[in-house]
């Protein structure tokens, strides 16, 4: 079966965080100098993030278990990869440009499987959503019926600032339906903390549990992209778990397990 090499090199500790890190930042400073010429010195760092790039792949490639599958499934960074920057005709560049971009948002995608995996937990990403309705709907209501805030901007502000109980007074609703607004989204402001430091500890946790075991913790890895999986690979998922169910069980006599008891 094959494995996220990344995950099996670096594991979970810093080294794996640098990595990240480093990776996020050449994407970004890919994606900021898609307005720029591309000469000079801005062409010198395209193409040293993409040599960086380029390394990455292979380097991914090389300590994958299974070279074919690692292919198949990194499609998108094959392309990304591509010597397009090397050309300077005018409709190359364009499609370089392309490449620049694809290159930057597959590796976003791949190196925030972390944040990707918080969002999952515990529902996290619908608490977010609903707080940010939550937000926004109040942030409305106050612009509606607060003489003292006069502009969306301003109440979006003191919307945000109230549901995060940061609460910097430079605001303050007078009226008594904004005052109700305001106890609503403090309410909605100290559940949702409460549930995002939560999802992040309980994410964290339950992966360094899982790092004494390669297998385990390549079958969250996995299931934390669930849905990118093809039909094979999620059969492939089953027959590990069964096999790692199969090595817990307590020695069974005549095929079947001990019973309670």
């Amino acid at each position: 079966m094959a494995r996220e090499p990344v995950v099996m090199a670096l594991g979970t500790g810093r080294w794996r965080v640098v990595y990240e890190t480093t990776m996020i930042v050449l994407a970004l400073v890919v994606v900021a100098l898609l307005p720029m010429r591309d000469e000079g010195p801005v062409r010198a760092v395209n193409l040293a993030v993409w040599g960086v790039f380029v390394v990455d792949y292979v380097t991914r490639l090389a300590l994958s278990t299974d070279r074919r599958g690692f292919v198949r499934r990194n499609v998108v960074d094959l392309i990304a990869i591509l010597p397009a920057d090397f050309f300077r005709a005018t409709r190359v560049l364009r499609v370089a440009r392309l490449f620049r971009v694809i290159r930057a948002g597959s590796i976003l995608w791949r190196v925030t499987r972390d944040v990707r995996g918080v969002l999952r937990t515990n529902a996290l990403k619908w608490v977010l959503a609903v707080a940010a309705a939550v937000i926004l709907g109040a942030a409305l209501a106050v612009w509606a019926i607060e003489p003292g805030i006069e502009t969306f901007p301003d109440a979006l502000w003191w919307s945000t600032v109230t549901a995060t109980t940061v609460g910097y007074g430079d605001l303050s609703p007078e009226h008594g339906l904004a005052r109700a607004v305001a106890v609503i989204l403090m309410f909605v402001g100290i559940g949702t903390i409460g549930m995002l430091t939560g999802s992040i500890a309980t994410y964290f946790l339950g992966d360094q549990a899982a790092g004494s075991n390669p297998d385990v913790e390549h079958v969250r890895a996995r299931l934390a992209d669930w849905d990118e999986l093809n039909q094979d690979e999620r059969d492939r998922l089953v027959a590990i778990l069964e096999a790692l169910v199969r090595a817990d069980r307590p020695c069974c006599v005549g095929g079947h397990a001990p019973g309670p008891d």
